[in-house]
């Protein structure tokens, strides 16, 4: 289940699509590993001649996972229960 806690915060994360599509927020990830956080309006700016921009059109399904955190050397229990929000 670690492999689906990606540990970013409530108001990072878009529960639906924004009214405004320019408005969208966009996830920059530098050379050197950083990230930056922009709108989708300020794509140009990253992006240089011969910069190959792959789009993902894909559609999210309507689904929940749901499970148990494996227990842990030291900690009692199960762990929180996954996806239960």
């Amino acid at each position: 289940m670690d492999r689906f806690d990606f540990g970013r915060s409530g108001e990072l994360i878009a529960f639906r699509p924004v009214s405004q599509r320019h408005a969208a927020r966009l996830l920059v990830v530098r050379e050197n590993g950083e990230f930056e956080y922009a709108y989708v309006s300020e794509l140009p700016h990253f992006l240089d001649a011969g910069d190959c921009l792959v789009v993902n059109d894909t559609r999210e399904i309507h689904a929940r996972l749901s499970g148990r955190r494996a227990p842990r050397p030291g900690v009692e229990g199960a762990g929180p229960k996954m996806g239960a929000n």
